[in-house]
């Protein structure tokens, strides 16, 4: 019985992103695949965009993989310390070989020597953060910059270009449309008594 094969699906891609089409790398009847680079919206500031968070994100990689102020405080914490102990030191063996105002000051500054390791330590931590947040950034550039490549869904060919090169085109706007070649649809008749008996289910041969 002669019968009808047709497309399952027609698909229509459209943009994602505001912007002249500045590259169109296919035409109608060229067969396509999944996620296949169909064309692309103009994307300049989109890609700065994305450099400038990589070399944010390397700068913060960089602050975070360092580790000298955390050693420049211990050092210094343990100068003030020495200082302050051999002031200490010195008066239990001669009384106010060092004033006790001299005394007071070093000790101020061995404390705050401490404060500032874990101030240190407390900014590296924090530099971490930044770091993770600039990753985040990265993959937003990213991901806004994907946004203006037309990009195949299915496996199948093009039927329709609706936007040509150089025109301009808005969030929703159809550029082109294709079908999918991996499933098709076939339509045929049978006879009345032949659908009777009931077909659900049932094999069939198509030449």
């Amino acid at each position: 019985v002669n019968a009808l094969t047709r497309t399952r699906e027609l698909v229509e891609i459209s943009a994602e992103i505001a912007g002249p089409i500045v590259e169109m790398v296919v035409s109608e009847g060229s067969r396509i695949k999944v996620s296949q680079n169909l064309g692309r919206i103009k994307d300049e500031r989109a890609r700065m965009a994305r450099d400038k968070a990589k070399l944010e994100l390397e700068l913060a990689e960089e602050k975070k993989s360092s580790d000298i102020a955390v050693r420049l405080t211990d050092k210094a914490s343990k100068v003030a310390q020495a200082e302050y102990e051999r002031a200490v030191n010195a008066n239990k063996q001669i009384a106010n070989t060092y004033p006790e105002s001299e005394v007071d000051r070093r000790k101020l500054v061995f404390e705050k020597s401490q404060l500032e390791i874990e101030q240190a330590a407390y900014d590296r931590s924090l530099t971490a953060l930044q770091a993770s947040i600039s990753l985040n950034q990265v993959e937003q550039a990213e991901f806004e910059l994907s946004r203006h490549v037309l990009l195949s869904p299915i496996n199948g060919m093009v039927v329709g270009v609706k936007r040509h090169q150089g025109e301009w085109v808005e969030p929703g706007t159809p550029i082109l449309e294709v079908v999918d070649l991996d499933h098709f649809r076939v339509e045929g008749f049978v006879t009345a008594e032949e659908a009777s008996v009931g077909l659900f289910g049932k094999n069939v041969s198509i030449e």
